[in-house]
């Protein structure tokens, strides 16, 4: 073999792996859900025909005095003892000898727990933590979406009739019939008695961390029958301090339901313990007061997911970020599950990750799933991560895409990298195309000068 050959062949081994490098190098991964996060609340994000879902966790506090056996502590004792008055001698000859006399022999039996193998009870609850609002969004594909004007004419659509429309409004001609008055005749009523009255939503409690913000709602429903006016939210008590309430009022119609958005910031200093609050809603007609509370926890680790997505039929890769927040080592054990829309459980996997004091970094833990799952299947993600410090649960609706993994070299690549790949591999097989002919010419020319 010639050394120009060996030359050719060598560079176009060069070309392949600079080709293979470029498309590792553009990976970049979409998720395969709509995360909205305008809406901050379920009332906002429902009301805009999207889907609301709360993330829990699990709160333990131990009961003061009072304690349980481990299972398996227990300690059955026994003793025989003889009632009172039924000794009698042995015999005539025995002095200082007495025996129990028959039938009345007594067994007493006592549960004991074994030292050490007491715990303090506890008392646990589901705790609402916050929550992720997903969905559709309003574009030139989903116009029914699309509840305003502004966001009509976005979408690049016709508002009119109070909806979106992918066509102008035809014109209609002007009738030059002559329009026909007529009387209605109203039935008296009777005087109804004013009732004025107002129902407020009760919060649900929450679990926050010091330095953590949070967007709340007040639900208002004006339950008489008389209009309220200039309805107004307020705060009282020690912690007033931590919410942040607009000045501004509003009416309340007959039967209306009217949300007074207020947002509470954690101080840094903040301790552990369980926060009450209380809240007022002050009309010109009435004055309501209601109450919630919070429970603060300082955060051990901090778990983020960031991106799901399913790179294969069945598959579906969750990347998610870990910190150590205690500056000790922690053994995490972390659990995911897919679940579909009756509750079944459509995936699940488990893995443990070792981070090291302070340590921040990211990961990614596939999932199995049955690959005859359709894509736009709405699943719901639940991710339980404990350690001997920390516990925390969190829950994300996921919508399964279209697989993403690149044919050639696997399903790392996002959709974006395998543009770039097929663009690079054409790239190189033209120019491999490109060198094999000069090769051909080259040797034809030798044979004529030969």
């Amino acid at each position: 073999m010639e050394r120009k050959e060996v030359a050719v062949y060598l560079y176009l081994g060069i070309l392949i792996i600079a080709a293979i490098l470029a498309v590792y190098l553009f990976n970049p991964k979409p998720t395969g859900f709509v995360v909205l996060e305008q809406y901050t609340d379920e009332v906002s994000c429902v009301g805009a025909g999207h889907t609301w879902t709360n993330s829990t966790n699990e709160s333990c506090i131990d009961i003061p005095e009072c304690v349980v056996c481990i299972s398996g502590c227990v300690t059955n004792y026994t003793e025989t003892l003889c009632e009172e008055g039924c000794q009698q001698t042995c015999d005539e000859n025995a002095t200082g000898c007495v025996v129990c006399t028959p039938g009345c022999v007594v067994t007493y039996t006592e549960i004991l727990c074994e030292e050490g193998c007491q715990e303090n009870c506890q008392n646990c609850t589901t705790i609402v933590s916050g929550g992720q609002c997903t969905g559709i969004i309003c574009d030139s594909d989903n116009l029914d979406l699309c509840l305003n004007e502004a966001d009509c004419s976005n979408a690049d659509g016709y508002w009119y009739d109070d909806v979106c429309n992918d066509e102008e409004q035809e014109e209609t001609p002007e009738s030059n019939e002559t329009e026909i008055e007529s009387t209605v005749q109203v039935p008296i009523q009777p005087e109804q008695q004013d009732i004025i009255d107002l129902s407020l939503q009760a919060i649900e409690k929450s679990t926050l961390n010091p330095l953590n913000s949070k967007n709340l709602n007040l639900v208002v429903n004006n339950i008489g029958n008389v209009p309220l006016s200039a309805c107004s939210l307020s705060a009282g008590g020690n912690y007033a301090s931590w919410l942040s309430i607009s000045e501004a009022s509003q009416n309340i119609n007959i039967g209306e339901t009217k949300n007074f958005a207020f947002s509470m910031k954690v101080p840094e200093d903040a301790t552990e313990g369980t926060y009450s609050f209380s809240l007022s809603v002050q009309c010109a007609e009435i004055m309501k007061n209601s109450e919630f509370s919070v429970d603060i926890i300082k955060k051990k680790i901090e778990f983020n997911i960031t991106e799901v997505e399913r790179t294969r039929k069945d598959r579906v890769v969750v990347y998610y970020s870990l910190q150590e927040l205690l500056d000790e080592e922690q053994n995490i054990s972390l659990q995911f599950f897919l679940y579909d829309a009756v509750n079944s459980q459509a995936g699940n996997a488990s893995i443990n990750q070792i981070l090291s004091a302070g340590e921040s970094d990211d990961f990614k833990t596939n999932i199995a799933i049955n690959e005859s799952l359709d894509e736009n299947t709405t699943l719901t993600l639940t991710a339980n991560v404990n350690s001997e410090k920390y516990s925390v649960s969190v829950k994300e609706p996921i919508v399964l895409g279209a697989p993403t993994g690149f044919f050639v070299l696997g399903d790392d690549l996002g959709t974006t990298g395998n543009v770039f790949a097929i663009v690079i591999l054409i790239v190189v097989v033209a120019g491999v195309f490109f060198l094999i002919k000069r090769m051909k010419v080259s040797k034809k020319s030798n044979k004529q000068s030969v």
